[in-house]
């Protein structure tokens, strides 16, 4: 079912007061942020890159991947947003929630080793961190 969209809105940083309705991303801070699309007004922030959200974007239309589970949230809402439009998914279980926060973890580590140097399956593990050059 979709429901609501957003307005596409790219921006250095993002603001302290977001308005309904837009979608804001900040590549420098490689963050996008919105109102939950369930009228609660909830800040939901969606960290770009490996391990997080994935982006797409085109001039006047935006996608997130994967779906945005609002677990932490009191309306616990879980939805796509693909071309600015809110796909709503169907409510997950506690045990689904548990198991998606586990492979989250799993995948940040997998990425950043604890000693903060690059781990992914694609890294020889000896990457330098900060990056030389």
């Amino acid at each position: 079912m979709t429901g609501a969209g957003y307005q596409l809105v790219r921006t250095p940083s993002i603001p302290g007061v977001l308005k309904p309705g837009r979608l804001y991303v900040s590549n420098r801070y490689q963050t996008a942020s919105h109102l939950c699309p369930c009228g609660c007004g909830s800040r939901v922030v969606t960290p770009l890159g490996s391990g997080q959200w994935a982006i797409q974007m085109g001039w006047f239309t935006a996608t997130l991947h994967p779906s945005i589970g609002n677990w932490h949230l009191p309306c616990r809402s879980h939805y796509w947003i693909r071309k600015n439009q809110v796909v709503w998914a169907g409510l997950m279980t506690e045990e689904h929630i548990e198991r998606n926060r586990r492979s989250d973890r799993q995948d940040i580590l997998q990425i950043h080793n604890k000693d903060g140097k690059f781990g992914g399956s694609d890294s020889h593990g000896n990457d330098p961190y900060p990056p030389k050059g």
